[in-house]
């Protein structure tokens, strides 16, 4: 299968509280099927607590606290929606900043529902196109991106591929764009390395 991620470290980023579960295990069941290596951190080292769309759902061990993690150590950054409490991931600096350098290094990152709005806190949307719940359109485009009301959208404009999609119902669209293009991103650096 040309999208294999041929063991690439993909960090999956969450608040501790309410991530939304669909959203975080649906993409990370299809990096480990196409040979990633998934790897959970949060911004504490807390068992990090999934939310359904109806009652609570699972709890997940992080497997590095943010605080040993850097973005060298991976290929490619997700970033899953929290239910409950949108803004709490992008209230931490210290998430803010691993995803503002994360997006410096060059590689792709993806982002689904309201966990745009870490991009945006993040600042690295200045010229950039994405999708996102509708209701981060504004904070989009005042930070100087362009917002589209699509399942998914590829922005690769910029240094770092961005793919964000819109909500939970887009998950398949947003789960294959983003093995498409953490693909390619993982055989250009696996060219460029030899």
């Amino acid at each position: 299968m040309a999208d294999e991620l041929l063991g690439a470290a993909v960090a999956f980023l969450v608040a501790p509280e309410a991530v939304d579960h669909a959203e975080l295990t649906s993409s990370w069941r299809i990096v480990e099927e196409t040979g990633g290596r998934p790897c959970l951190l949060s911004i504490r080292d807390d068992t990090v607590r999934a939310l359904r769309r109806l009652p609570a759902a699972d709890s997940f061990e992080p497997s590095d606290g943010r605080q040993g993690a850097t973005p060298v150590s991976f290929d490619a950054l997700v970033l899953p929606c929290v239910l409950a409490t949108p803004d709490s991931l992008r209230l931490q600096d210290a998430a803010v900043k691993f995803v503002r350098e994360f997006c410096d290094t060059g590689k792709p990152v993806a982002a689904i529902d309201y966990a745009s709005g870490v991009l945006v806190s993040a600042d690295v949307l200045s010229g950039r196109t994405v999708t996102a719940n509708p209701t981060l359109e504004a904070e989009i485009l005042g930070v100087g991106g362009s917002w589209v009301d699509k399942s998914m959208f590829v922005d690769r404009s910029g240094s770092s591929v961005l793919v964000t999609g819109r909500s939970a119902g887009d998950l398949a669209l947003f789960d294959a764009a983003l093995v498409v293009e953490f693909s390619r991103a993982t055989r250009q650096n696996q060219m460029g390395a030899s």
